[in-house]
């Protein structure tokens, strides 16, 4: 539960808040057992060692393991705590900021002292894993080798816009399966995946309609293509 290297000059001495999280609303050991290994709780800490405008300033930026659940974080007596949950760097997750100030009322604010400071952290980015199939069957079954895949947002009913990154993608047919992945999408957005393949003669690709889901931060879905 530890952070990594949070170390704090005199401004910080003295003064600890305990952060507990919650993702999404869930208990964190299961909540991160869904989202890629290696994602953490990154802190930006911005600390101040009185409440002047002249006060000087000490900024710590320490991380936690997303299943920690938790980490004692030193602060000076006033401060300002931003939490981001990042995978590979980019930001997948935000909380509310968190203020430090002696005699703060324990409101999800935390206070000089030794306080714990209660944060949910909301999950913001997704990642999709579309498993492709041919009228059924498996890519190897198929006899298809490779798929050509598109991803679109749909902003709104009938507005495709294709994702940045995710045009025209080449997918291959690899120990028997055929999967599509690809980040940075919105959380409870509506996107689409479409994709041809051709086999023996014979040109396959999913319906006019694509194959439509809402993003989570975990999304797993399977898209079957039809002879055309």
């Amino acid at each position: 539960m530890l952070l990594a290297s949070a170390f704090c000059t005199s401004a910080c001495s003295g003064y600890d808040v305990d952060v507990v999280w919650t993702i999404d609303g869930k208990e964190p050991a299961a909540a991160c057992s869904s989202l890629p290994d290696g994602t953490d709780v990154h802190f930006s800490i911005r600390s101040r060692d009185d409440n002047s405008a002249g006060a000087l300033v000490t900024e710590t930026s320490p991380t936690a393991a997303c299943a920690d659940g938790g980490a004692k974080l030193a602060t000076g007596p006033f401060a300002e705590i931003v939490t981001e949950l990042r995978s590979d760097g980019v930001v997948v997750g935000v909380a509310p900021a968190v203020r430090v100030a002696p005699g703060a009322p324990d409101q999800g604010y935390g206070a000089a002292g030794s306080d714990v400071a209660s944060i949910d952290l909301r999950i913001t980015s997704g990642t999709v894993d579309a498993t492709l199939t041919v009228v059924g069957e498996s890519c190897a079954d198929a006899g298809v080798d490779s798929f050509t895949v598109t991803l679109f947002a749909i902003p709104e009913p009938r507005t495709l816009v294709p994702v940045d990154g995710a045009v025209d993608i080449e997918v291959a047919c690899t120990d028997g399966a055929a999967v599509f992945s690809h980040g940075g999408l919105n959380v409870g957005g509506q996107y689409m995946v479409q994709a041809t393949a051709s086999a023996g003669g014979t040109n396959y690709g999913t319906p006019s309609s694509g194959a439509g889901f809402v993003a989570a931060a975990a999304t797993f879905v399977t898209v079957d293509l039809q002879a055309r």
